[in-house]
């Protein structure tokens, strides 16, 4: 095997300086784009919490508002403070199965001539029932 010279040995080690260098460079390259490709998931990261903390802001206050219309409507509920006016016919009890023998199909009018009341009663506990109110 010929004894290698220097100047073959010089140009042989440069090829492998200039390999060297193109490898460096393409990973710098990389790099360079996953740093590029971080800083957007950043950006779209940071965008994604501010909405999500807007949102619940926002939640906060729909909370807030459901909890004042629930108190609202507890007063406006209460017919008036004395306790005076015409008592309610039926008890909790007796409503509850007025809607139980409704939901099982009994007509409006047998539940009116079963508990001797009129229909327009009946019809005003269902929607009451409905509504929520009860």
């Amino acid at each position: 095997m010929p004894r290698e010279t220097q100047k073959e040995k010089i140009e042989r080690l440069e090829k492998v300086i200039d390999d060297y260098k193109k490898q460096l460079d393409t990973a710098l390259r990389k790099l360079y784009h996953c740093q590029e490709e971080i800083k957007v998931k950043k950006s779209d990261l940071e965008d994604v919490e501010m909405r999500e903390r807007a949102k619940d802001e926002i939640i906060r206050e729909l909370y807030a508002e459901i909890h004042k219309l629930k108190n609202e409507n507890e007063k406006l509920r209460t017919k008036n403070v004395r306790g005076a006016g015409r008592l309610p016919k039926f008890t909790e009890w007796e409503v509850l199965e007025i809607l139980e023998l409704r939901e099982k199909g009994r007509t409006i009018t047998s539940l009116a001539q079963e508990f001797k009341c009129s229909v327009g009663l009946i019809h005003k506990l269902i929607n009451e029932h409905k509504e929520g109110i009860l």
